[in-house]
């Protein structure tokens, strides 16, 4: 398996060409910050089906809001930085829902929550041309689907100094309990937002109503299974040992 940092895509059985945003250094004994940094948005292939295998990391509501905010420079650059057209209100309206929130986590669950109160409607109107899609939804909208939703919340955390993303995939889709596998159509496709915590990775939001909000453990809970409780810098090192056994393998 390759690795494919950011998301996280542990390997796929099947040739794929991955696409980045931030490409990582190709040494898996790199520098760990500068590895975290990568963020791969696409892993494409001309398969029909593939499995793939995903590390996902679990934290606490402590770990998220003990996390520092010094954010790495090519974080900075490129996913703080907004274009000089968003309109002043809702820069505005960012400080307004931010105002008495210090950290960094409690900021972005303070967005989610405020955008989550917007009804979910599929039946929108698109934005005016040239207009800009964030104020739109906000102040003229104030309803909408996903998109609309994800859209808000990049806006409003990088205008309140906080690394964002937007993310486009899909839901978990219906369960099939004969097979007891997940099916996920085209119908099930999603977008929602995503924020980067140092020595931790992204995380994810969900600002859409229609969704069921992320539950993460609370400060001090136990996670039972403590095979899924990796940070995204615990799981590098996880895999560079994995990887090291393994080529060590044969001449033991």
């Amino acid at each position: 398996g390759k690795l494919f940092w950011s998301g996280i895509l542990f390997s796929a059985d099947v040739p794929i060409r991955a696409d980045w945003r931030l490409r990582p250094q190709t040494s898996l004994f790199a520098e760990q910050s500068s590895l975290l940094e990568a963020d791969l948005f696409a892993a494409v292939s001309p398969a029909n089906a593939y499995r793939a295998e995903a590390y996902i990391p679990l934290v606490t509501l402590e770990e998220l809001r003990s996390a520092s905010t010094e954010y790495p420079e090519a974080i900075r650059e490129r996913y703080i930085a907004l274009p000089t057209t968003v309109p002043e209100r809702v820069l505005q309206l960012a400080r307004e829902i931010t105002r008495d929130r210090t950290l960094a986590y409690d900021k972005a669950k303070a967005i989610e929550s405020y955008l989550r109160s917007y009804p979910y409607d599929l039946e929108v109107p698109a934005p005016p041309p040239g207009g800009d899609v964030s104020d739109y939804f906000l102040f003229d909208l104030k309803k909408g689907y996903c998109d609309y939703y994800a859209t808000a919340m990049v806006v409003l955390a990088r205008a309140s100094g906080l690394p964002a993303r937007f993310v486009s995939g899909y839901a978990s889709g219906s369960y099939d309990a004969a097979n007891a596998v997940y099916v996920v159509r085209e119908l099930h496709a999603h977008s929602w937002a995503e924020v980067y915590f140092p020595e931790i990775g992204w995380v994810e939001f969900e600002p859409t109503a229609a969704q069921p909000e992320i539950e993460l453990p609370p400060a001090g809970e136990e996670i039972v299974d403590r095979q899924t409780d990796e940070t995204a810098s615990r799981l590098l090192t996880r895999f560079r040992l994995e990887t090291l056994l393994y080529w060590l393998s044969p001449v033991a």
